[in-house]
């Protein structure tokens, strides 16, 4: 009792109270609000840390005593102070590899960091960049493989858990027998143990830019020097401004500007990874480019004394959470602006210039050829279309390698080996350029009207994220005899009302959906929690913060049945925990008001979906009474289902349930484009 009087009563002083003593009592809130799920996962951190500590320990060990173990590959990293006289005594451009860049070119996966959009040139331009030998180019390290003991614990702890994690992945591009540049000197603060150091970093860094004409190429909330004398000693400072996140999506625009620039100006860089690639790039064009990084932000810190990352007023610091900033009024700083490049608004018409199409497919190279046909039979002509090749053995690697010679607008990817679909997916996305892409399937037909009448409608609901049509398995399995075609859709404004349409109705063709490419590349496909029968729920999630649209009209999407098809075969699920998964989503998603529309329409449907479910499933191990009532302890299902179940209630609310699909006709918005 006694404790939670006290949680309660620091929860309410924290409140009420102002200044120092609200921090007080805001601390002694969260001591108490410390429960046992935090201990376990503080102690599954720790755990986590003592394992890497473990696993890393013989490389630091061997680096610091300089002990010979013909096992243990170290590669060989410049200090800060050589670095900075290479650069400085042989003009030597840097591109810098820290956990980022390095998270980012082994990405096969489509993880971010650090909210950047993941990109597939940007992978294979910094694969390129690590095993480049162009002598004007100072390859930089995190000086992460061996001996930690200059950093602090919280590096320590960071760089084990990144050695632990792909050491052995990123080995493979490294050369031992090479120098690398050590990519903290623009990190000569924060990590360091013996921080008394950092003045004479600052100090040697500073002398790279003494006297010289400097062009910053930054994030515009960057702001480098701006408040401090970092840059006090250059002759001149010219800026040119970029995005602050995913500054690569304007990759060509920035170098397109920034190779105009003088040669004989100084370019400092920093742009996150971009900046990596953009030294690099320039370099190769005979700048002297530098991708100079935190330094600004490091300095700050140095200056505040500061022990851990924290914001700075009216900067962008990703690592402090701060990315907020004003308009400052500084003279200079205006005046040294010469160029702001800004990420192109996605408010102009959309064309057939605006759409990537990827085309997935394994062994069928007999329905892929008569798929593409339904592509090249649109009535929007010129589509960009990539077809990705799971490493089939059949004859599709001769027919797509003939066919992308002769059509300009097709091209082709084969995976290395199968790797499975969610792989795919996810390369689609990292491939995918334009405003707006669709994933097709390698077995299925799309009507020759249904690309214009998917630009038509983006370009009439501009806050559109997806797109799809319903679809039908019809006696024509052929690209003849099209019958024609209504544009009616039903439009959802949010997120909510499209999963009420897919629970209550179905009706959402997973091969023929259309994304805003932006929204596709935030998104994952993994083979679990919900396996084969993910589709609805990825397409959920790229359809938040704007609205969608699903077309009536069944014959704009042949969807051809056949043997060894995966919505044909039970042996891979759906698993009776992928079921319950399902269902819960949509629960969470269509019951969050008690009294509502979709509440109920989710329980009058609940039961069949479990039914429909459970039979393709094919697994009777358990009877459906025993999924129902194990997926009611989960959450998957609804009262009025359970109760469906049991002997006494089933007739009575079956008679219910059917008088109420009869009469209640969800609210659905029918829109036409005319």
């Amino acid at each position: 009792m006694g404790y939670k009087f006290k949680k309660y009563k620091y929860k309410i002083l924290s409140c009420i109270t102002i200044g120092k003593a609200r921090e007080y009592y805001k601390n002694k809130n969260a001591m108490y609000n410390y429960n046992i799920h935090d201990k376990i996962n503080d102690l599954q951190s720790q755990i986590n840390a003592n394992k890497n500590h473990i696993e890393n320990i013989e490389y630091e060990l061997v680096d610091r005593y300089n002990i010979k173990v013909d096992e243990i590959k170290i590669p060989k990293i410049l200090s800060i102070e050589d670095t900075i006289n290479e650069i400085i005594n042989n003009k030597k451009s840097i591109s810098r590899f820290g956990d980022g860049e390095f998270i980012t070119l082994l990405n096969n996966t489509g993880d971010r960091y650090f909210k950047q959009d993941v990109n597939y040139e940007m992978i294979q331009k910094l694969r390129e960049i690590l095993v480049s030998n162009d002598e004007r180019i100072l390859v930089c390290l995190w000086e992460f493989f061996g001996d930690l003991s200059k950093f602090n614990e919280y590096h320590k702890s960071v760089a084990r858990m990144h050695c632990a994690n792909f050491r052995k992945h990123i080995y493979p591009y490294l050369d031992f027998n090479r120098t690398y540049g050590n990519a903290f000197i623009s990190r000569p603060y924060i990590n360091l143990q013996n921080k008394e150091v950092s003045s004479h970093y600052f100090e040697l860094i500073k002398k790279i830019w003494d006297k010289k004409d400097v062009v910053i190429v930054e994030g515009e909330g960057s702001r480098l020097g701006v408040g401090n004398d970092l840059f006090d000693n250059t002759t001149s400072i010219e800026r040119v401004l970029c995005p602050c996140e995913n500054a690569y999506n304007c990759y060509n625009e920035i170098l397109d500007y920034t190779r105009t620039l003088p040669k004989d100006k100084l370019i400092l860089i920093a742009l996150g990874m971009t900046a990596t690639i953009l030294a690099y790039d320039l370099a190769k064009l005979g700048f002297w480019a530098i991708d100079i990084g935190h330094i600004d932000i490091e300095y700050e810190w140095y200056k505040q004394k500061a022990l851990f990352p924290i914001a700075i007023k009216n900067k962008y610091v990703n690592e402090a959470n701060s990315r907020k900033f004003k308009n400052i009024n500084d003279e200079k700083y205006k005046t040294s602006i010469i160029k702001t490049i800004s990420e192109k608004k996605d408010n102009s018409k959309y064309t057939a210039d605006d759409i990537d199409i990827f085309v997935l497919t394994y062994n069928r190279c007999d329905f892929l050829k008569e798929s593409l046909e339904s592509l090249f039979n649109q009535t929007v002509k010129n589509i960009n279309i990539t077809v990705i090749d799971n490493a089939s053995t059949d004859l599709t690697q001769e027919y797509l390698e003939k066919l992308t010679a002769q059509n300009e607008f097709v091209h082709y990817h084969r995976n290395s080996e199968n790797k499975g679909s969610e792989y795919s997916y996810n390369l689609a996305g990292m491939i995918a350029k334009r405003r707006l892409m669709m994933v097709f399937h390698d077995d299925d037909l799309l009507h020759p009207k249904y690309i214009e009448t998917v630009l038509a409608y983006f370009n009439k609901y501009k806050n559109l994220n997806i797109l799809s049509t319903d679809c039908h398995t019809p006696e024509v399995m052929s690209n003849e005899n099209w019958e024609e075609v209504s544009d009616v859709a039903i439009y959802c404004k949010n997120t909510s009302e499209l999963a009420s349409v897919m629970y209550y109705e179905g009706t959402f063709a997973y091969p023929a959906v259309v994304y805003r490419t932006k929204n596709y590349k935030n998104l994952q496909f993994e083979k679990e929690p919900y396996g084969k029968i993910d589709d609805k729920i990825r397409c959920l999630e790229v359809s938040k913060g704007g609205s969608a649209l699903v077309l009536k009209d069944k014959n704009f999407l042949r969807y051809r049945v056949h043997v060894g098809q995966d919505s044909s075969n039970s042996a891979n699920g759906p698993y009776y925990y992928q079921i319950i998964n399902f269902n819960r989503y949509f629960k969470n998603l269509l019951t969050s008001k008690f009294f509502s529309q979709n509440n109920l329409l989710f329980a009058l449907r609940n039961n069949e979906w479990f039914e429909f479910l459970y039979y393709w499933n094919n697994d009777y191990s358990n009877s459906l009474k025993e999924l129902i009532n194990n997926g009611y302890k989960q959450g998957a299902v609804s009262l009025f289902t359970k109760l469906l179940y049991k002997k006494m209630f089933r007739h009575s609310l079956a008679n219910i349930r059917h008088f109420l699909k009869k009469n209640i006709k969800p609210y659905r918005k029918i829109v036409r484009l005319k």
